[in-house]
């Protein structure tokens, strides 16, 4: 879970006590369950549909990182480094994301081959984050570098090289990284103004002020560059696609106020949620059109965080009373929806 999607894990967990009916396992919904607490986020997936994500332990004593995969959930953290969140995975099974070292430190980390390990901080660094990585093994994630937040990338030979600030010398953070090693991110300008770039073997380049300023938040991009999130108003945000400098608002419902963009898969298939003002509703969309996607008996709320190139999707839910929220896994949330088929 990157820190710019932090609200959408709020929204959700708010419903959380608002259900009457138990928990009921339904195909094609799979509940992944936590490690033993009450509560649970999904943050990513891989194409061979190994889930990563944050839950609350047994103990209930602190959240956690987790590898869900073959039906089981496990605690990633070490005695040397808690793995706090989990932020990525890809293909190969490499994960990173973000814990805390023996000595307190908040530190980058990456698991590997049943490894966990702190990936190096650059000089002047007081805290990083991983918050993606490609299938090639390069990763992107943030340091907090005075005087402020910059890009930090670690590359799969090992070196780290700080992206900097943006040429403004906005403080940037950055959002995700494509197979091609291009990374993309957001900067706050001096007026509070969100703007997004695309950093490409050392050129940094705005790709677009998106309408909704200060609240637009990027969320994901595919290797098309195609960057997806959300914007507007506190009280009407809108899910949103860029692609070629062209900004596309996302169909809702009727009705339906608020929404968010999540992430895009190399089809070009977003996932997300949106909401009437009760709650969000994970949805699809595809071929222009928006599908509410399935969730299990009782569940106040949904959102979809995460779709692979296969069309599974995962994300997180509120299943009833007190008691919390689980992560959730669609096996086949993509069903190429017919043209002109709006669920509603």
């Amino acid at each position: 879970m990157t820190r710019l999607r932090v609200c959408a894990l709020a929204a959700l967990a708010s419903f959380a006590s608002s259900v009457d009916a138990p928990l009921l396992a339904q195909a094609p919904v799979i509940d992944l369950g936590t490690l033993g607490g009450p509560y649970a986020f999904a943050t990513a997936l891989n194409n061979h549909q190994q889930v990563v994500g944050q839950s609350v332990d047994a103990a209930e004593t602190r959240l956690t990182a987790f590898l869900w995969e073959d039906g089981a959930m496990r605690d990633l953290s070490t005695a040397a480094l808690h793995f706090d969140i989990a932020n990525d995975i890809n293909d190969r099974g490499q994960i990173v994301g973000a814990g805390i070292a023996s000595d307190g430190r908040f530190v980058a980390a990456r698991w590997e081959d049943e490894v966990l390990a702190e990936l190096p901080m650059p000089a002047g660094a007081s805290s990083c984050s991983a918050e993606a990585i490609n299938d090639h093994g390069d990763i992107v994630g943030f340091c907090d570098q005075q005087p402020g937040q910059w890009a930090t990338l670690w590359r799969r030979n090992g070196d780290v090289q700080g992206l900097g600030p943006t040429p403004d010398g906005w403080s940037a953070g950055p959002v995700d990284i494509n197979e091609r090693g291009v990374v993309f991110g957001a900067a706050i300008d001096a007026d509070g103004a969100r703007h997004l770039w695309v950093w490409d073997d050392g050129v940094v380049t705005e790709v677009g002020n998106v309408p909704g300023g200060p609240v637009w938040l990027p969320t994901a991009f595919n290797n098309r560059e195609q960057i997806v999130g959300w914007g507007g108003t506190p009280l009407a945000t809108f899910a949103a696609l860029l692609d070629d400098g062209v900004v596309t608002a996302l169909p809702q419902a009727a009705g339906h106020t608020r929404s968010a963009a999540e992430s895009i898969n190399e089809r070009g298939e977003i996932v997300g949620w949106h909401s009437i003002g009760s709650g969000p509703i994970a949805v699809i969309w595809a071929n222009g059109q928006v599908r509410v996607l399935p969730s299990l008996p009782g569940a106040a709320s949904s959102i979809a965080r995460d779709i692979n190139d296969r069309g599974v999707a995962i994300g997180t839910f509120a299943p009833s009373p007190g008691g919390g929220t689980r992560a959730l896994l669609w096996p086949k949330a993509s069903t190429r929806i017919p043209p002109g088929r709006v669920d509603r």
